[in-house]
């Protein structure tokens, strides 16, 4: 059996689907994904959230281009921020999106630093770790 399909039919797609589903069985899973849903079935949360964000990468190409940003600017900004975080489904929205990109980025580091090292990392290896392998320590 090639690599290749050893990855796709293998042991390790067996392992990695195993862990997909201990992931999905989280106590907090559910929730994150009606969270998620809810969001997207609300058309006043997602437009809070377009707003918020269109203006927030407006000022940030402002700043990369070395532009000054107004006071103006940045009420508004932050009256759409304000604005975004009122609304109880786009909150919570964010928050199910914030902690499954850490979810995420942790598995990427232990798998990464793996792959790195050779071996299952301690946790000594993970700490300090960016996703683009770089290290404090």
């Amino acid at each position: 059996m090639s690599m290749q399909a050893s990855l796709q039919n293998g042991a390790l797609a067996q392992k990695t689907l195993a862990f997909c589903r201990e992931i999905v069985a989280l106590p907090d899973f559910a929730q994150f994904r009606q969270d998620v849903e809810a969001f997207l079935k609300d058309e006043e949360a997602q437009g809070l959230y377009r707003q918020a964000a269109e203006i927030g990468e407006q000022l940030y190409y402002k700043q990369r281009q070395g532009a000054p940003i107004t006071n103006e600017e940045l009420q508004e900004y932050e009256q759409k921020r304000e604005a975004l975080l009122a609304n109880e489904v786009a909150r919570r929205f964010l928050q199910a999106q914030e902690t499954m990109q850490q979810v995420q980025d942790l598995v990427l580091r232990y798998v990464t630093k793996t792959l790195e090292l050779g071996h299952v990392p301690e946790e000594e290896n993970i700490q300090g770790c960016d996703l683009c392998g770089g290290c404090s320590s």
